[in-house]
């Protein structure tokens, strides 16, 4: 098949010829298998981040761990790394091949998945959890660069969405499926581990075969990246508040994600498999369906002619958001609790695809796996990183009993969202006009 960058490719070394899709239906099929890849990689890679929510008592009691030490090893371990190392990453995204960086991250995040099955000590399970967030760290601002190249800016929303629905069903099959296999493993939570790490290797390898490389310019071939700083520079505080008010989303939602299920076992003496059950087919529908509305809603406002429509579509679901913690934690019934629960996941998806689709959209071509790098490092460090620890602390310090954890979770909830608002109000009426 002829394919539209061929001409570009003289003097090109081997390995790279080839990657270009093809024009027509051939590169909107190509396109379409490369975000069923992305996809599949952030499903696994929200798989296993996120199981370890389910094994707190048999890892506390295996290690002998404080709820602070085990929410260090769900946020900060992995966060603070998989956040710092993307913008190196992300340099390498901008200017090299996509494809093999992908690759090489999926194997290692599963490898040391695989790994924190045979830690015997805190200390190990912290390095452990470390591999795992540099292994994800190639993952997303490559993922974000490639979709939002391959797609024009009227539909790139709407995939962005798909990729970004990786996330909720990454969390509700780790719910869903890892509570029936806690339970049926007996709390072995070392074998957990390896099951769900296992697949990960597989996937690696029909990623380096099948993923395509999207054009970047007039020459399908490594250049230097374009100056980061200027554009740093000019748009700065668009920058600012954008990513602290999707920051303080994201520490909601996370806090929320890393205790509800010890929350449930706690306050209602749930079993591990209900609470999964329960936590992962409200994730799975609310989220991919919150996921696809925002960014159908994203896409919709922009066809309208509202240039800022991701952002706008974003602040209307955080406001929507304000009252939910006030309820979902303080209600004293389990199902109250889920049935809040439900609306907290759905707007939350809604805001977080907008996130990605606006960011996508301010930023030129050759910036954008950087410029998501460095999101990614703040929201992370701020929502994975501090999220389950911001309740872990409130709970350990400042109420100083295990059985209120549900108020911590509703004080760190309904902060943070009241915080996200204004933060994202302002960031709407400052995004680039050129580039929205």
């Amino acid at each position: 098949m002829r394919r539209s960058c061929r001409r570009n490719l003289q003097g090109t070394p081997a390995p790279m010829r080839n990657r270009c899709l093809p024009d027509g239906v051939g590169a909107r099929a190509g396109a379409a298998g490369a975000v069923a890849l992305l996809t599949a990689a952030y499903v696994l890679s929200y798989v296993d981040r996120t199981i370890v929510g389910l094994l707190v008592g048999p890892i506390k009691a295996d290690l002998v761990l404080t709820d602070t030490q085990f929410s260090l090893l769900g946020g900060l371990a992995f966060a603070l790394f998989y956040s710092i190392l993307g913008i190196p990453l992300a340099w390498v995204a901008d200017r090299g091949d996509r494809r093999r960086l992908i690759t090489v991250g999926i194997a290692l995040w599963s490898v040391m998945t695989i790994l924190c099955g045979l830690v015997p000590s805190f200390g190990w399970f912290f390095v452990a959890r470390v591999g795992v967030g540099i292994g994800e760290a190639a993952l997303s601002p490559s993922a974000y660069s490639l979709i939002a190249e391959l797609y024009p800016a009227e539909r790139v929303g709407r995939a962005l969405a798909i990729y970004g629905s990786g996330v909720y069903l990454g969390i509700g099959l780790s719910f869903l499926a890892g509570g029936a296999l806690v339970d049926a493993l007996g709390g072995d939570w070392r074998t957990m581990f390896a099951i769900v790490g296992a697949p990960g290797l597989l996937l690696a390898a029909l990623v380096a075969w099948r993923l395509p490389e999207a054009r970047r310019g007039p020459a399908a071939v490594p250049q230097a990246p374009a100056p980061l700083a200027p554009h740093l520079k000019r748009d700065w505080r668009f920058l600012a508040l954008h990513f602290a008010g999707f920051s303080m989303l994201t520490l909601a939602f996370n806090g929320y994600l890393a205790w509800l299920a010890e929350f449930l076992l706690r306050a209602f003496r749930w079993a591990k498999t209900d609470s999964g059950l329960a936590i992962g087919g409200i994730v799975l529908v609310a989220g991919i369906a919150g996921m696809l509305a925002g960014g159908a809603a994203s896409d919709r406002l922009r066809a309208r002619g509202d240039a800022r429509g991701a952002l706008t579509a974003a602040l209307g679901g955080a406001v929507l958001l304000v009252p939910v913690p006030l309820i979902l934690t303080t209600t004293g019934s389990a199902a109250l609790s889920l049935a809040a629960f439900a609306p907290l996941v759905f707007l939350s998806a809604f805001c977080f695809g907008p996130a990605v689709v606006s960011l996508q959209l301010a930023t030129p071509p050759p910036l954008r796996a950087r410029v998501s790098a460095i999101y990614l490092l703040v929201v992370n460090l701020t929502g994975i990183g501090f999220g389950g620890t911001a309740v872990a602390l409130v709970s350990d310090r400042l109420l100083a009993d295990e059985g209120r954890l549900g108020q911590a979770m509703a004080v760190v909830g309904a902060t943070a969202l009241l915080l996200a608002v204004p933060l994202l109000a302002a960031a709407r009426r400052l995004m680039p006009k050129e580039n929205a």
